[in-house]
């Protein structure tokens, strides 16, 4: 198979909908040929011309829409509603002109970038008569709106995805997300904070790779560890709340708050392998690698109640009211003390990338030739 990949994030962002794409593109790559678009540069990547999100003007245009609370508005005028939206359409676009301009002939387009990106590979199916597989990296909204353009196929990491939706000759497939259970692994050796002037930390270590977003509800868990009175805490990450988390964690918790930065994708199994617990405090994630990176360093984790995130851990964490300080921090010192064996460890390997690489593949496989339109 030659298979075009569009992801407009690939090659300087590495996030949920990124590591998808790498991880199942590497492993495609050992039988067919993948050409994978993105804004950023780099090995494997296709660079193409676009708006990127950490562009100064893109920045100002999402600070204006936070300062105005207009956001949404903008979204049901058909305006772009967030800075991803701009970046999908100016990257979509760019990427299909890119491509035209090639010749480049491929047997299917695996879409990455939301509805944007469905509504342009609609077009190119109908002039090559090439299907499309649409992921869906982003929740019931985008999801509708993707089954009302027909794509080939979408995917969906959960049932709980599921759109109770009928519409004809459209097949919506549950593919969960993976972990590289070789990379992240219980044995790794611990990140050695003294490189960062770090020389004692206080137990139990607990650590949180989320984005510093609002979404993602970093001043519960400080509100949290200060309430638990004991432990340091670790961020690694960046948004547009990192200043503002930053004071406040060293407000609450003063040498108890550590924020590393953005690490490299290879250095943070060494980060997990130095917690004692993780923890995700988001109110609700459409999946969660990062929990699966945790389990798979055998570390148990800590999660809002939730059916997808129950499904997730298994029985390698514990799930619980987040908002609730004293609950939260009763579900922090329970992880750290209770005895998880290897349950995190085998929780995780059920989703090992081979077996959802393996998926994909046989999905790709079966469309080519067969699209709808």
């Amino acid at each position: 198979m030659k298979i075009a990949v569009l992801s407009s994030g690939y090659g300087f962002v590495s996030r949920g909908a990124e590591t998808v794409v790498r991880e199942v593109s590497r492993r495609l790559r050992t039988h067919h040929i993948v050409d994978i678009y993105g804004l950023g540069k780099g090995e494997g990547v296709i660079t193409v011309r676009g708006l990127r999100r950490d562009t100064p003007w893109l920045k100002g245009y999402g600070g204006f829409l936070r300062c105005t609370g207009s956001g949404m508005a903008f979204h049901f005028l058909g305006l772009p509603g967030t800075v991803y939206h701009l970046e999908s359409f100016s990257f979509a676009y760019n990427a299909f002109k890119a491509i035209y301009k090639s010749g480049l002939k491929y047997d299917l387009v695996w879409n990455n970038v939301g509805s944007v990106g469905t509504l342009l590979s609609t077009l190119y199916r109908r002039g090559t008569k090439t299907p499309f597989v649409s992921t869906d990296h982003g929740g019931y909204f985008r999801e509708v709106i993707n089954l009302r353009l027909r794509p080939d196929c979408v995917v969906v990491p959960t049932p709980e995805a599921l759109v109770r939706n009928r519409i004809k000759k459209v097949e919506v497939r549950v593919i969960p997300h993976g972990v590289d259970i070789d990379m992240f692994r219980p044995d790794v050796k611990p990140l050695d904070l003294t490189k960062f002037g770090i020389r004692r930390v206080e137990h139990p270590i607990i650590y949180s790779s989320s984005a510093l977003e609002p979404s993602k509800r970093i001043p519960l868990l400080i509100r949290a560890m200060k309430e638990l009175g004991e432990g340091t805490l670790i961020l690694t990450n960046d948004g547009t709340q990192r200043r503002a988390i930053i004071e406040y964690g060293q407000k609450l918790l003063g040498s108890r708050f550590v924020w590393l930065g953005v690490l490299p994708h290879d250095v943070l199994p060494r980060v997990y392998a130095l917690c004692d617990v993780y923890v995700l405090p988001s109110r609700q994630e459409f999946f969660g690698i990062v929990l699966l990176e945790a389990l798979a360093s055998n570390k148990p984790v800590v999660a809002q109640k939730s059916v997808v995130q129950a499904r997730i851990i298994g029985r390698g964490g514990i799930l619980a009211n987040l908002e609730n300080t004293s609950e939260f921090a009763s579900a922090i010192d329970y992880a750290y003390h209770h005895d998880f064996g290897n349950e995190p460890r085998k929780q995780a390997e059920r989703y090992s990338w081979d077996k959802i690489a393996q998926r994909y593949e046989e999905l790709f496989e079966s469309l080519i030739g067969n699209t709808i339109d």
